[in-house]
């Protein structure tokens, strides 16, 4: 069985665009979907821990950002 290239988090390539959606990141994502509902306080949880969301100075993280979107650090409390 021929191994697949992975990067540092152990992440095929070709694993992360299938799921390219779950990142919340471009047309299909999560940030896209949800854009219009109106909601003031917006968190991404429950992240895999591959996701770039998850490292603070990533593009991705400054695009959730941008959009109003928050990256909760792990093992914080949230309240309404």
């Amino acid at each position: 069985m021929a191994r697949r290239r992975t990067d540092r988090a152990g992440s095929a390539p070709q694993d992360r665009a299938a799921h390219g959606p779950y990142l919340g990141l471009g047309a299909d994502g999560a940030i896209a979907r949800l854009a219009d509902l109106g909601i003031a306080r917006k968190l991404f949880v429950h992240i895999n821990n591959s996701n770039p969301l998850l490292r603070p100075h990533s593009a991705e993280r400054a695009e959730a950002e941008a959009a109003g979107w928050r990256v909760p650090r792990a093992g914080e409390e949230i309240s309404p």
